[in-house]
């Protein structure tokens, strides 16, 4: 009976589908090379470690970790790599082939005993995964299947570097610190030997190639380079450091090469090391036409390197430091070798840096040498970003390897790592910035409504805190403590939970991580819910006072397992992520004589916490510890009446500066206060502060030189305004009459553009998008209007919001064929007309209605079919 009835819709489906093969193609591609793909040690033949991206990481999202292999100390010891939508990695006797986003295993191969020490980085080309081995072997394995091609016994010394690939051809070198001669090698697709290079040196440790024209470019550990013609082995030239007759810049003790070699605008890069607190970063010209050395570069003692440099823009990044040794991240100019900056770091950085080069700036991804090591990012100029430490306690010595929106790397612990963009908007203001910055489109002209539900309402309040987003889930906590969980694309109810009632409402915007949605409520409960069943995993009392001290106030704030967040009556907590024997695990606690007030959240710089209080005290804590590191007294050092910080902190690390409000005595007050990221200490002579209105609790959000932040209640006029981030002068506003915004502003970044979101909190809340220039967009007034008091979150091209009628909207760009108003009209619109097919009602009741004639049926999908995008 069910088929019967619905069989036309299915015809209609199966007919879409099977046009969609016709005109888009259905074959299994082999993996193949792009532009974005990262298919071998420092991306590609040349060893330039950069990659052109529309989306950078900046806001790392741990997106999936899977254990590949350990023994004992040693896990992964190279780089994955990356083709098409599938990443590569060999650790001990394994060579596991995942998806990219996801890290399902696609296939792996168990290679047998070749030693569980495996160096090489494999390479990717033709459709086919090459593999070198500890003990010798190179191998060749179909990338899309896993079969093996070819397997065979090379070298008697081993292979401790990584495999180039390029044009069908396999480049590595032998051996590693002993014997009196070690050999390069040249292999064909087939695993057919074509040459043959013999030299008196003690091996080829980390010395991988760089394909140069005709030419193939490598240095041993004696501290030699050679350049030998590639498809012949024959050499076109030999080059000792120490040769002062040959390079001017030679130099006595350069020590051993164990770096691959770069090339870039004519010249070759390399580093040396002679010890662990010497060496040298060299640049060495060679002609093209007979691939012999020149006597043009420099050599720069840089300290013990073993980093790969990548060079862009005029600029030389590279590693230095041995582990158990200080090391840094050290800027040269390529013109002389002027260090023109270094960031130090923990340990010695013996890692190759990644860039992401994107049209907002370049970005330098590398790693720590030691046990429990940090995976950093910084920006061109040496500003830290972020830094994230895995969860294992491997060591880490190799870097990662890159592609659009995402970073992988694997540790000696044995994991592999995917850390990728955050898309969603999984905390408050989207992730442990505080940034309100998104990558996701949203609606910028008229939007319609992709769908509404609603929750409790009682007495004025239903949702006042602003939607969490993650993993396709919209999560959000009612006034009668439910907290629910509704799917992004439909608005379908996925699970609600009963929490602990109270009598006051929740303000607290809850957060996402370890597959849990983590809610602090007003009673002072915090619990960690499954993603997928909302049951309760864990839960508990923190607070120990009464009536408002109760509250758990702020937003809460996940990050490396940690879950912050603070209390009205001062205490600020850290747990940990897994609790214990289904209660809270309290990690620290920092106990100051204020109140963590609404909306004081906090925010993650580098190695610190940052929060402030209702005292005006701004603090900066080690966030794995709750140590003070310092703090700043707004009304003392600005000699004025600052108030309550009622606003989280965000950041810029480009300036390095924190932004925040505060409001008392009828005035509110934007501030921008330098902040080191690396020392966790203020420094108030950077910034300014200004008077933004009679009142604020907006957390400003910074884009392009313009910071935007909202000020005024649902009792004083405030409004949307606009500063230029260097000097706070004010470049516009928009101003609501009797009444104005509590929201954080959420900004949408499209084509170059800004598009600013907002809330406004009257009986009649509305949203609002403005562009960059202060000009209004849209204005969209819910069908149940009611006070709003939380700004909005982003994603899924669409624009989410609550209100205290108890309703959670999802707005979307209206066009009407687009049925869930994700921005393309394709299978999921069918699906979405067909789960309500044969329904009737006034025209246009529902979006599945697409030709408003009142009845949903097959002249809707032939709409959609008709405006097809795919």
């Amino acid at each position: 009976m069910w088929l019967k009835k619905h069989g036309l819709f299915f015809l209609v489906i199966v007919f879409t589908f099977l046009l969609f093969l016709l005109f888009t193609g259905w074959e299994n591609h082999p993996a193949f090379s792009a532009a974005s793909d990262w298919p071998q040690f420092q991306k590609d033949e040349f060893k330039s470690g950069q990659i052109s991206v529309k989306t950078p990481v900046l806001s790392p999202r741990p997106a999936w970790s899977k254990f590949i292999f350990r023994q004992g100390s040693l896990g992964i010891q190279n780089t994955p790599v990356v083709s098409g939508g599938t990443v590569y990695v060999f650790a001990g006797n394994r060579l596991v082939a995942m998806e990219k986003k996801t890290g399902e295993t696609l296939w792996e191969k168990d290679l047998g005993a070749h030693g569980n020490l495996q160096i090489p980085t494999p390479a990717i080309g033709a459709g086919k995964v090459f593999v070198a081995t500890f003990d010798g072997y190179l191998m060749a394995f179909d990338a899309q299947s896993g079969a093996e091609l070819w397997s065979k016994k090379v070298s008697e010394r081993g292979f401790q570097c990584p495999v180039t690939y390029h044009e069908g051809k396999i480049f590595i070198g032998e051996g590693g610190t002993g014997g009196e001669t070690n050999s390069y090698y040249c292999l064909d697709e087939d695993g057919v030997v074509k040459w043959v290079y013999t030299a008196q040196t003690a091996g080829y440790l980390w010395c991988g190639a760089a394909v140069v024209g005709n030419f193939l470019v490598f240095g041993n550990v004696d501290g030699v380079l050679t350049s030998v013609y590639k498809d012949t082995g024959v050499p076109a030239d030999i080059l000792d450091l120490r040769e002062a007759a040959r390079i001017s810049f030679a130099q006595d003790r350069p020590g051993r090469i164990r770096a691959s070699v770069t090339y870039q605008n004519g010249y070759l890069y390399t580093t040396s090391e002679a010890g662990a607190d010497a060496g040298y970063l060299w640049k060495i010209g060679l002609d093209l036409n007979n691939g012999r050395f020149l006597n043009e570069g420099f050599s720069t003692p840089i300290g013990f390197s073993t980093s790969t440099p990548v060079v862009y823009a005029g600029r030389i990044y590279v590693g230095q430091g041995e582990h158990g040794y200080p090391g840094s991240l050290v800027c040269l100019s390529e013109a002389n070798g002027q260090i023109l900056w270094s960031c130090p770091v923990e340990q010695g950085v013996k890692s190759s840096p990644a860039l992401l080069v994107a049209d907002t700036g370049v970005y330098i991804y590398f790693t720590t040498a030691k046990n429990d090591g940090f995976l950093y990012c910084l920006d061109e100029e040496g500003r830290l970003v972020w830094k994230y430490n895995p969860p294992d306690e491997g060591y880490i010595i190799q870097g990662v390897a890159a592609t659009e929106g995402m970073v992988f790397l694997g540790t000696s612990g044995g994991y592999l790592y995917c850390f990728a963009e955050e898309e969603e908007w999984p905390s408050f203001q989207r992730n442990i910035q505080n940034s309100g910055r998104s990558p996701s489109p949203a609606p910028i002209e008229e939007p319609g409504v992709a769908w509404q539900v609603f929750t409790h309402y009682t007495s004025t309040h239903g949702i006042d805190h602003s939607p969490v987003i993650a993993n396709g889930k919209v999560v959000v906590v009612d006034v009668d403590e439910y907290a629910w969980a509704f799917d992004v694309i439909t608005g379908k109810v996925l699970w609600s939970t009963k929490l602990t009632g109270g009598l006051r409402f929740n303000l607290s915007t809850p957060a996402y991580g370890e597959g849990k949605f983590f809610v602090a409520a007003s009673t002072g409960h915090i619990y960690a819910l499954d993603e997928n069943s909302g049951q309760i995993i864990w839960s508990g009392k923190l607070t120990h006072g009464t009536g408002q001290k109760e509250e758990l106030s702020t937003q809460v704030l996940y990050h490396e397992g940690k879950v912050y967040v603070g209390s009205w009556e001062g205490v600020y907590y850290c747990l940990d992520a897994s609790g214990e024997e289904g209660a809270p695990k309290i990690l620290w606690q920092y106990v100051t004589n204020g109140a963590f007030e609404w909306w004081s959240g906090p925010v993650v710089i580098g190695d610190y916490l940052l929060f402030g209080d209702s005292n005006s005290v701004l603090v900066s804590v080690y966030k794995d510890s709750g140590v003070k590191v310092d703090e700043i007294n707004l009304s003392i050092h600005y000699n004025l009446v600052a108030g309550k910080i009622r606003s989280a902190v965000t950041c810029n690390s480009k300036t390095k500066r924190i932004y925040l409000t505060s409001s008392g005595s009828g005035n509110g007050y934007l501030y921008a206060l330098g902040f080191d990221p690396l020392t966790g200490e203020f420094n108030p002579d950077s910034g300014w502060y200004t008077s933004i209105g009679g009142y604020t609790s907006s957390t400003p959000a910074v884009h392009a030189g313009q910071v935007y932040v909202c000020s005024g209640s649902f009792f004083k006029q405030g409004g949307l305004y606009c500063l230029r981030e260097t000097d706070g002068d004010l470049l516009w506003k928009n101003e609501f009459t009797g009444y104005g915004s509590e929201a954080s502003p959420a900004i949408s970044i499209q084509n170059g553009k800004a598009y600013i979101y907002i809330t406004t909190d009257c009986a009649k809340g509305a949203v609002y998008c403005f562009d960059e220039g202060g000009n209004m967009k849209w204005e969209f007034i819910p069908d149940h209007p009611e006070y709003v008091l939380a700004g909005v979150a982003l994603a899924d091209n669409k624009v989410f919001f609550v209100n205290d009628a108890g309703y959670l909207y999802a707005l979307g760009s209206y066009v009407a064929w687009d049925v869930n108003c994700d921005g393309q009209v394709n299978l999921l619109d069918m699906v979405i007309i067909g789960q309500h097919f044969g329904q009737t009602g006034n025209p246009g009741w529902m979006r599945t209605d697409v030709n408003k004639d009142g009845v949903i049926n097959v002249l809707d999908m032939v709409l959609v079919g008709q405006h097809w995008t795919g």
